[in-house]
């Protein structure tokens, strides 16, 4: 399942896509870090299938 979330400011639209069973957890690469823990709730939103995703996307500045 994924879980979509979008944002605007003016003219800007911002789309926020995490996979359901990522939230609450921290990715680790080398340096980077990703904390769907700390941030959970910009990435919590509707749940979206493939498609929905995309239409969105397509429109996202």
């Amino acid at each position: 399942m994924l879980l979509m979330r979008t944002f605007r400011k003016g003219k800007e639209k911002i789309v926020a896509v995490c996979d359901a069973e990522l939230i609450g957890k921290v990715l680790r690469e080398g340096e980077l870090v990703l904390n769907l823990e700390k941030y959970a709730s910009f990435y919590q939103g509707e749940e979206v299938d493939d498609a929905a995703v995309e239409r969105e996307l397509l429109t996202a500045t």
